[in-house]
């Protein structure tokens, strides 16, 4: 485990006044690491993390980064227990001598501040991942390297970067995934052709890989187009649950409610513009300005499409410049 005492979860957390038993919170802490934590960073990183007794360079501060994240996902999965006695009479609310139970407000605004605590932690890991990989060797040999880094947009920061209003969101960016990959396989992939998509996908799970200058600008275009074509796709349903209630927070109280149609239907449009101006872009720097030996893939590919040779047409006139008139 990633937090291995209340010593370790206290020195996380912080603010903790009273007693907390470690029986009491690793349960919590187990589910955390479980449902959150091991899909982020793989099986085989989290075993390399979990036996380290004394971490050094880089290990140190993405363990405290994923610690946070862990103590925080703890916490929420915990609350609603934490605020209740739970037994065989029944369930009720916790009063211990000399306090009161926590008002609704409160609660609701908690549940929400912890849970966003979380997620940014866990995006802070995420990313600190990518800019040291070169240290962490057993992350970019497993599979979950393969898997996140198989997708044109693997993260909420990169999401971020290619899309602000994400505002490298990791809830967000779990909403979207889904639509990214449709978006990848029903949007992109036409325009590219399956065996360039495939040779861009491989060569981004390849840690060892150094990207061309051509690549990369692709790539970019690429990720614009994604970005928000797979946003354009998500807007009707980003506000259901699984059990399909449309939800919205006024003054923290989540109540049923929809986005306004107006509103999505600006945001779809407007998400629509972007993707297609980034997709005629991409378009028109494959088929015209790239280099056919850099991206032979491409242009190997039934995706490719000369240039169309413009030729003149009808008698018309020459210019001459010793007359006085010009023919437009």
């Amino acid at each position: 485990m990633l937090i291995k005492d209340t010593a370790q979860l206290k020195a996380v957390l912080g603010g903790i006044q009273k007693t907390m038993q470690w029986p009491t919170w690793q349960p919590f802490v187990e589910q955390a690491e479980l449902k959150y934590i091991i899909p982020a960073i793989g099986d085989e990183l989290y075993e390399e993390l979990s036996a380290l007794s004394s971490p050094t360079g880089r290990f140190v501060r993405l363990l405290k980064h994923l610690q946070i994240a862990t103590a925080y996902y703890a916490y929420f999965i915990g609350l609603p227990q934490m605020v209740s006695t739970m037994g065989d009479g029944g369930v009720s609310v916790s009063n211990p001598a000399q306090a009161q139970p926590m008002g609704k407000w409160l609660y609701v605004s908690m549940k929400k501040d912890i849970i966003a605590n979380a997620n940014r932690a866990l995006e802070d890991a995420l990313f600190y991942l990518e800019s040291y990989e070169a240290d962490f060797t057993i992350w970019k040999q497993s599979a979950a390297y393969s898997m996140t880094h198989g997708s044109f947009l693997h993260s909420a920061t990169e999401l971020t970067r290619y899309f602000p209003h994400a505002q490298k969101s990791r809830r967000l960016y779990l909403a979207q995934r889904d639509y990214i990959r449709k978006a990848e396989d029903f949007f992109l992939q036409p325009l590219l052709g399956k065996p360039f998509a495939e040779d861009l996908k491989a060569k981004l799970v390849d840690a060892t890989y150094s990207f061309t200058e051509e690549e990369t600008h692709a790539l970019q275009l690429i990720r614009f187009a994604l970005a928000n074509e797979s946003f354009r796709e998500s807007i009707p349903f980003l506000n259901i649950t699984e059990d399909w209630r449309l939800l919205a927070e006024t003054d923290g109280i989540t109540n049923e409610d929809y986005l306004p149609s107006g509103r999505r239907e600006e945001l779809a449009l407007q998400a629509g513009k972007e993707a297609e101006k980034f997709a005629g872009l991409l378009k028109n720097y494959l088929d015209q300005t790239a280099s056919p030996t850099v991206l032979a893939a491409y242009y190997n590919s039934p995706a490719y499409t000369p240039p169309v040779q413009k030729t003149a047409t009808g008698n018309g006139f020459p210019n001459d410049p010793n007359q006085n008139y010009f023919v437009l």
